[in-house]
């Protein structure tokens, strides 16, 4: 086989004939496969670079700035996603009370239109609230406590 000098410290050997014909590329007369031209390209852009001490400084301070900018950016965006989900769902539930302080007023207007004294159906549906708040009061942990850190902790982490 014959020894195709690139390079003082690369050598690169004629390939045999029966190799794929398209990993090769005519150089010269001879073909080269294309992996050692990259090796070889590698090798002359590695020698190009400054290796000292102060190049590797610079290099290193750049790698640790693009780092932290890297890092605010990702704290950003997932500080915004949450605060944005945490918001939306904040103007749904001022929707819902809305919904729910309407529908309220009108199941006690309508309760006590039925009784025949007004005060009773105000009485009754808020009755229906206190036990609702004290059943909420007491599987608070486990129904909204949980779940809602879960969800923030889930977001944060995305």
């Amino acid at each position: 086989m014959q020894k195709i000098p690139l390079h003082e410290n690369l050598q690169v050997v004629k390939p045999v004939l029966f190799w794929p014909v398209f990993w090769f590329i005519p150089v010269a007369g001879n073909s080269i496969p294309i992996f050692f031209i990259y090796n070889y390209l590698t090798l002359l852009i590695m020698e190009n670079q400054d290796s000292s001490p102060k190049a590797l400084m610079e290099t290193a301070e750049e790698y640790a700035s693009t780092k932290v900018k890297l890092i605010k950016l990702q704290v950003v965006q997932t500080m915004s996603d949450t605060v944005s989900s945490l918001l939306s769902g904040l103007i749904l539930l001022l929707i819902v009370n809305m919904a729910l302080l309407l529908l309220s007023a009108g199941i006690a207007v309508w309760i006590g239109s039925c009784t025949g004294k007004m005060y009773y159906g105000f009485f009754a549906t808020g009755g229906f609230y206190v036990l609702t708040a004290t059943i909420v009061f007491i599987f608070r942990r486990k129904w909204l406590k949980e779940p809602f850190q879960n969800r923030v902790i889930k977001k944060i982490l995305e």
